[in-house]
């Protein structure tokens, strides 16, 4: 079996023409931003799907925070025989004998937006993962944020529209096109960074208005959390095509980028949202 390997992200992938999970989030994204200013808080392209066949990671440990760091950023970490010989094709000629799209092994796996761990922000220990939403901006506008999975991967795209016209925040949720189903999902809303110690936040409708002076008491900033669950394939894209001779041969395999705290990418991505999180009150 090979070793397991690592994916560096080349942004050449986006335009192979092989899924829509593997463009630009313009393509599958189907949240209507019409009217916002749409503010990424990281290079969604770190986030497209990639090809298996990449190059091996190297680790590192960071003596001075005393935790590992990938050196190549944006891996994907997968057992590269495993994961092809439950994909492939079982039988060989022209004529497959099981089709590829049951031969791929799928997770279930629980959901979050990624962003700051709770004791991150009021060291009460938890890894409740938060995000920031700025209230206090002049125009309308749409951040968006990683979604993640507990297996370790980014799954999607959380949208969080800002409505200063009509005074009212509206969370989206946005799965990547390759998902097998998705279980629901639960958003909640705190107004102040307490509210992560005493559980007293309140819990919200996706996709609806949330009014700011009343049902979120004016406040400048909030923390967004969410808890889902989705089944998701490990592998996709074209599991074979077909020769000259019309025999099935291998194609080539994408999955989703994997999600790491501590990579640079996630670092920097927090540091663009310490000056929300510092709005939210205490």
């Amino acid at each position: 079996m090979k070793k397991f390997v690592a994916l560096l992200l080349a942004l050449t992938l986006v335009v192979v023409g092989v899924a829509s999970a593997m463009a630009s989030a313009s393509q599958w994204v189907d949240v209507d931003l019409e009217g916002y200013k749409v503010v990424y808080l990281f290079n969604y392209n770190e986030t497209v799907a990639m090809d298996t066949d990449g190059k091996t990671v190297t680790w590192g440990w960071d003596v001075f925070n005393n935790e590992y760091y990938a050196i190549g950023e944006a891996t994907l970490w997968l057992s590269d025989e495993v994961a092809k010989e439950e994909t492939y094709p079982h039988s060989k000629g022209a004529v497959a004998g099981r089709d590829p799209a049951w031969d791929v092994r799928y997770v279930i796996s629980s959901t979050y937006v990624a962003g700051f761990e709770a004791n991150e922000v009021v060291g009460n220990g938890s890894t409740l993962n938060v995000v920031p939403v700025d209230l206090t901006v002049e125009e309308n506008t749409a951040f968006v944020y990683p979604v993640a999975t507990k297996s370790h991967i980014v799954i999607g795209l959380l949208f969080a529209k800002v409505n200063v016209e009509e005074g009212y925040v509206q969370v989206e949720l946005q799965y990547k096109d390759e998902l097998y189903k998705d279980w629901g999902t639960t958003l909640t809303v705190y107004t102040t960074k307490a509210q992560l110690i005493d559980g007293s936040a309140a819990n919200f409708e996706l996709a609806e208005p949330i009014s700011i002076e009343e049902e979120l008491g004016g406040a400048p900033a909030v923390l967004v959390s969410i808890a889902g669950k989705v089944t998701y394939p490990t592998i996709f894209g074209p599991m074979w095509s077909t020769d000259k001779y019309g025999n099935l041969v291998p194609g080539r395999f994408f999955a989703y980028q994997d999600y790491f705290r501590f990579e640079k990418w996630v670092k920097t991505y927090r540091t663009n949202m310490t000056a929300a999180l510092a709005l939210v009150a205490d």
